[in-house]
């Protein structure tokens, strides 16, 4: 007896001994996929959709950006339980609000009439919303299909709050829906940046070469970098600026725009538009402005290191991320970091109903340098609440707090040629005294996005969703 009962353990022991490999490898791929699923990749492609299941037999599934995969957070809402179905609806750019009942799926428009506990959620992530005719036809036709407002989300990342009240006030009166914003682009394009095997093995260099300036006192070539693709008019005015100015040659600058046709006449002057003749006119004169810009655009395109016809496209090449950080291009020898701060051009330059920040406010804290900022009001303050620093009182920051475009560009202006009228060795000296809140920037853009990620999510998106 009681050789079969020690036969039946040895025996039992060898299969456990056996599965041992399996259920490590399940606990493995458990453990990744939950860590995955909060802080992995899960903001690579540009969808944000939640799916719950209910009694419809909709899938029980929660997708945050194609990645994130887990009942849990579903349940940890109550959206199962709670708030019946959540049809999501993928908007690639704005052009697909027009016509939004053809993209419902099947049984979705119906289901949204007749139950009061189904929501639509419009995922429009990628592609930041003004008042304009797209937005306009939306409400219009969920207005007309029947589908209450009060039912409807939006994703969208502007973040400003002020906007989307002021425009439904005056746009769409009897209709409001919930617009959500969300910051798509910084997590999106740190998550690229993050993931990619070469920037892993080589971000090291970026620290190396700052502190190997500042040991060896090496004054760098340039004073400062700004870099443009597309030709908008807070990115002409501030290039025209640095040309009446004379520090166009004490940077390097991009400035290309979207044609590369033939030039016209001498005799046919170029003109500048009438918002950077407004926002231009405390600091220049008319014909200073007008004169700059027929020289500019004769000019154009201008470039820096890549050819013109390379340029317009290198942002869209899946894998290069050199438009982020174009020294470590250089794959081989040490980094030489070119200038000491950058003149940040975002996408929209205009009042506080824009709060849209992208990959090109994240360029300078990976490059550890400091910046001004040519964008919408309120983006530093925002960026000190996810955690950052900025750089008050070595910048006068005042900028970021005046609301009027005009107003605010010109106090940054006026910071451009104040840090373009330094010397070099003045520059130095301020960036060393700067070096610990480039460190802490540095490290914060790389270890702390999918946090914040997860934060800026579960408070302005799933919270929202889960209200009755």
């Amino acid at each position: 007896m009681k050789q079969a009962c020690c036969k039946r353990a040895a025996v039992r022991l060898c299969f456990c001994l056996a599965a041992l490999p399996v259920q490590l490898f399940g606990f493995v791929r458990l453990a990744l996929g939950f860590a995955h699923a909060l802080v992995g990749s899960c903001y690579s492609s540009g969808k944000l959709t939640f799916l719950v299941y209910n009694r419809l037999n909709y899938v029980p599934l929660l997708r945050l950006l194609d990645r994130i995969s887990t009942g849990l957070v579903a349940r940890h809402w109550g959206l199962k339980a709670r708030q019946g179905v959540i049809i999501p609806l993928y908007l690639r750019t704005p052009d697909d609000m027009l016509c939004v009942e053809s993209r419902f799926p099947a049984g979705a428009l119906q289901r949204l009439r007749e139950d009061a506990t189904a929501k639509l959620l419009l995922d429009l992530s990628g592609e930041a919303v003004l008042g304009d005719a797209w937005l306009l036809q939306l409400h219009q036709d969920l207005s007309r299909l029947g589908i209450p407002g009060e039912r409807v989300y939006l994703l969208n990342p502007n973040t400003s709050r002020t906007f989307y009240d002021a425009w439904q006030k005056n746009a769409s009166p009897h209709y409001r829906l919930h617009f959500l914003g969300y910051h798509f682009y910084l997590y999106a394009i740190a998550q690229k940046i993050m993931s990619d095997v070469w920037f892993g093995w080589h971000k090291h260099r970026l620290l190396a070469a700052a502190k190997r300036d500042i040991a060896e006192h090496r004054l760098r070539p340039h004073h400062f970098m700004t870099l443009n693709l597309k030709q908008r008019f807070h990115r002409t005015v501030l290039i025209l600026f640095l040309m009446h100015k004379g520090h166009r040659d004490k940077g390097i600058i991009t400035y290309v725009g979207e044609e590369f046709g033939e030039k016209q006449p001498e005799n046919v002057p170029y003109e500048p538009g009438g918002e950077v003749r407004f926002i231009l006119a405390p600091v220049m004169q008319p014909e200073e402005i007008a004169r700059g810009y027929d020289a500019l655009e004769r000019a154009r395109p201008l470039t820096y290191e890549r050819p013109a016809d390379t340029v317009n496209t290198i942002w869209r090449t899946p894998g290069d991320i050199a438009y982020i950080v174009p020294e470590l291009e250089r794959q081989h020898g040490d980094v030489q970091l070119e200038s000491y701060f950058e003149m940040v051009t975002e996408t929209h330059f205009n009042d506080d109903t824009m709060l849209y920040i992208t990959e090109k406010t994240l360029r300078p804290m990976f490059r550890l340098q400091f910046f001004l900022h040519l964008g919408a009001p309120f983006v530093l303050k925002t960026l000190r609440e996810m955690g950052f620093r900025t750089f008050s009182p070595f910048i006068d920051e005042s900028y970021d707090e005046i609301v009027d475009a005009q107003q605010r560009m010109s106090a940054i202006l006026a910071e451009v040629d104040r840090l373009c009228s330094m010397s070099k060795e003045e520059l130095h000296a301020m960036y060393v005294s700067m070096w610990d809140i480039f460190e802490h920037n540095f490290r914060h853009v790389t270890t702390q996005m999918p946090a914040l990620f997860k934060r800026d999510v579960e408070a302005n998106i799933l919270a929202e969703l889960a209200k009755s």
